[in-house]
């Protein structure tokens, strides 16, 4: 069960890295 939150968590944050990193990328690149 711990295992299954910390995963939860981890993707969390995985996909909040992910989205960030491409909001950067599209300010810095004409798409």
């Amino acid at each position: 069960m711990g295992n299954t939150a910390t995963y939860a968590v981890v993707r969390h944050h995985n996909t909040r890295r992910i989205s960030s990193v491409s909001t950067i990328l599209r300010h810095h690149l004409p798409l």
